[in-house]
């Protein structure tokens, strides 16, 4: 925070990711909703595995991004 040039534009780009990955994750959670006769705990599972992947993702970029400046 004491350097607003790198401030704002590393946490833009983080933002977009975390955007990214959260459209992923509803599409994917509605997604496998469809599916026909999905277990509860099968669907839970899934739609964490999914988050953790997508997340971690848009974690793994913003870092990479950050380490740029």
């Amino acid at each position: 925070m004491e350097h607003p040039e790198i401030w704002y534009p590393v946490n833009q780009y983080g933002g977009i990711w975390l955007f990214a990955a959260s459209l992923c994750l509803i599409v994917a959670s509605i997604a496998l909703r469809l599916v026909p006769g999905i277990a509860l705990e099968t669907y839970s599972l899934a739609v964490l595995a999914i988050w953790v992947i997508v997340f971690g993702i848009a974690l793994f970029a913003s870092i990479c991004n950050l380490n740029s400046y």
